[in-house]
């Protein structure tokens, strides 16, 4: 799993540069080296790592994807709906035959309203 940068410099994922580099210059002057008591390399060494990829671009696009990655749920692949290979006595075919009815039934009324074939009797 990733480190989150975001989490590290306690910014929120959408800080602009301006953000991201106040955030960064506040830990590097509580955790340098040289700042005395307080300091932790280590710390320091982070958010020097976390500053470095999300001022760049790319870096922190990229960064959002793996982020993105890492927090996602495994997908369930559901059974496809429309496979040829299913029997032809499933809910399709019954979807298809009661709107075939639907339809020609609708046809036939108009015909008889308005007094128009619009198809011949062979169909039906």
């Amino acid at each position: 799993m990733p480190k989150d940068y975001y989490a590290i410099l306690g910014v929120s994922r959408a800080a602009d540069a301006a953000t991201i580099h106040s955030a960064f210059r506040t830990l590097a002057r509580q955790y340098h080296p040289d700042a005395g008591r307080g300091s932790s390399t280590s710390k320091f060494g982070e958010a020097l790592e976390a500053y470095h990829t999300l001022s760049d671009p790319a870096r922190r696009r990229q960064h959002d994807i793996d982020l993105g990655k890492s927090a996602e749920r495994p997908k369930v692949n559901a059974e496809p709906l429309f496979d040829p290979a299913r029997s032809q006595n499933n809910f399709a075919g019954l979807i298809h035959s009661d709107i075939d009815k639907l339809m020609k039934d609708l046809l036939r009324s108009l015909e008889s309203e308005f007094g128009v074939a619009f198809f011949p009797r062979t169909f039906f």
